[in-house]
């Protein structure tokens, strides 16, 4: 005899419940559990799908075509290259980012020989001719440029030039189009490339980018000409130029895409349309204005009257048609004719509302307050313009520290070692470690003032009274190095002193409260210990 189940076999009957071929599956109701996830008519534009797609397919379909409409629209639209502007002006701001040497000695003191040479090297450095390969650009204005390049099109590319004798220091940067990293050039691992280029078998290249299993970057695979370079000549060379990954600073915002991205998004891609649409939209609105204001009129004669183009340029010359209006011109109508007034009254009242709706969503987007964007302060007074301002600087400051990461710490890493091989620091004593002893950089970003100095400057004093607060948080906060402003007021001391001035010393602050009087037991006391000792005799 056959059991089915070992259940059979010691005599317990199979029941629905145990048996896997009499299990019921619970029914589907038909009805989503989730309302985001439902698809009808009303919402079939906006949930279109194509299917599940990786980070990297997503990107690829639309990456060409955003970047283009965002260039676009930073050409042509006010307000996308005011929100352009705004980022340029508090990140780097119009200085750039204030670099300091923080070298130490063995005993833990600041070496200020040593910091002295660097922070002068770097600065002659930092000037136009030097700092870039191509020379036309100081430091300043290549890191306003790069943040252009992230606020347009979602990334930038820099290249390390290693050895570069041109400009004297052993070491260059070189700005580059991020349509150089060809978004076209995908290849499976240990495949070729189609100009024949190998790729290891542990590599693979997404869009222009090799990297390896774990997903890190190894290699950049760059076009030696632009695809829309209308001169550029055939000669023979590969299509592709393979630049190793500690060649190439490659960044992109990185927290804004999905786990696996290899290129970045324009930040505008969230606003595209909606300010492609605004721009045709205002157009319109500028016709109609101008056509309103343009007060057009037409003759309409008589029933029985001239019809033919002929006959009404006759009545024209007979009569008193005017086709032209001048100040203080009252004219006559013949008999039988009309006028009919073509007045336009577009736009109207409700033009300033919706543009304004349309302005506040497009800064959502990007975030940065409205007020900014639009240059509009209308209504705004201090509370809400602090409020606004406070949170457009948490995000200017954010990106402040992403740029001294991403930027300005790699690219003075790889001018260290130039600038000491090739003698350019002054004498500075050398040794195995000498490399890593002096890679102490600072970058800050700029400062801003205070909205409310006075109130401001009370607050800051109190916190660091009540020491929640440090003076070096304080002067960090305005974009300024404690340290040197310290030795900036020992300079001006010391300056005083030779020329015989005497600096004024801050007065000691008013008590907020009156001493308390003393009791009568206390005063008391105090006399009988006033008095001489042979006072009673």
């Amino acid at each position: 005899m056959e059991y089915k189940s070992w259940l059979e076999y010691i005599g317990v009957p199979a029941t629905p419940a145990q048996s896997p071929r009499m299990r019921e599956r619970p029914r589907a109701s038909g009805r989503n559990p989730y309302a985001g996830a439902t698809s009808d008519r009303l919402v079939a534009d906006s949930l279109a799908t194509m299917g599940i797609l990786s980070a990297n397919a997503e990107i690829r379909m639309g990456l060409r075509a955003l970047r283009q409409r965002a260039r676009a629209l930073a050409r042509n639209s006010e307000f996308v290259k005011s929100f352009v502007r705004l980022l340029r002006n508090n990140v780097p701001g119009p200085y750039g980012f204030k670099f300091a040497s923080k070298v130490r000695k063995p005993r833990g003191a600041m070496d200020d020989v040593a910091n002295g040479l660097i922070e002068g090297a770097y600065k002659t450095y930092s000037r136009r001719g030097a700092f870039t390969a191509c020379g036309t650009l100081s430091r300043t204005e290549f890191e306003r440029a790069l943040c252009r390049d992230l606020a347009v099109d979602g990334e930038f590319l820099v290249e390390l030039v290693p050895g570069f004798a041109s400009n004297g220091w052993g070491f260059a940067v070189r700005r580059l189009d991020p349509d150089l990293l060809d978004d076209e050039l995908n290849c499976a691992w240990g495949s070729t490339t189609p100009g024949g280029q190998y790729v290891d078998r542990d590599r693979e290249i997404r869009m222009g980018v090799e990297r390896d299993r774990w997903g890190r970057h190894t290699a950049y695979w760059l076009l030696n000409n632009h695809r829309g370079e209308d001169y550029a000549a055939n000669t023979g060379a590969p299509l592709h130029r393979r630049m190793p990954a500690d060649r190439i600073l490659h960044r992109f915002l990185a927290d804004d895409e999905r786990p696996g991205a290899v290129r970045g998004v324009p930040p505008l891609a969230v606003a595209l349309r909606r300010m492609g649409m605004l721009a045709g939209y205002e157009d319109a609105a500028l016709v109609g204005a101008r056509a309103g204001a343009s007060k057009m009129a037409f003759y309409q004669p008589p029933e029985d009257g001239p019809n033919n183009p002929d006959e009404l340029a006759d009545a024209e010359e007979d009569g008193n048609l005017l086709s032209e209006f001048e100040p203080g011109t009252m004219g006559v109508l013949p008999p039988g004719w009309d006028i009919k007034s073509f007045d336009p009254t577009y736009p109207n009242e409700k033009f300033g509302d919706f543009r304004k709706a349309m302005l506040r969503a497009f800064a959502a987007g990007v975030g940065i307050n409205y007020n900014a964007i639009a240059s509009d302060l209308e209504g705004v007074n201090l509370s809400s313009i602090r409020y606004g301002v406070q949170d457009d600087r948490a995000v200017y400051e954010a990106l402040q520290n992403w740029f001294i990461e991403n930027l300005c710490e790699p690219i003075y890493g790889s001018w260290l070692p130039s600038a000491l091989a090739f003698g350019k620091i002054g004498r500075l004593p050398m040794g195995p470690d000498a490399e890593a002893r002096f890679n102490a950089p600072l970058f800050t970003g700029r400062g801003w003032q205070y909205m409310d100095p006075l109130k401001d400057v009370k607050t800051d004093k109190e916190s660091i009274d009540l020491r929640i607060k440090s003076r070096t948080r304080v002067c960090a906060e305005r974009g300024e190095d404690f340290e040197e402003v310290l030795a900036e007021i020992k300079n001006d001391e010391a300056l005083a002193q030779a020329y015989g001035v005497t600096l004024l010393a801050a007065q000691p602050a008013a008590p907020s409260e009156p001493a308390a009087k003393p009791t009568a037991a206390a005063s008391a006391e105090a006399d009988e210990s006033g008095k001489p000792e042979n006072e009673d005799e």
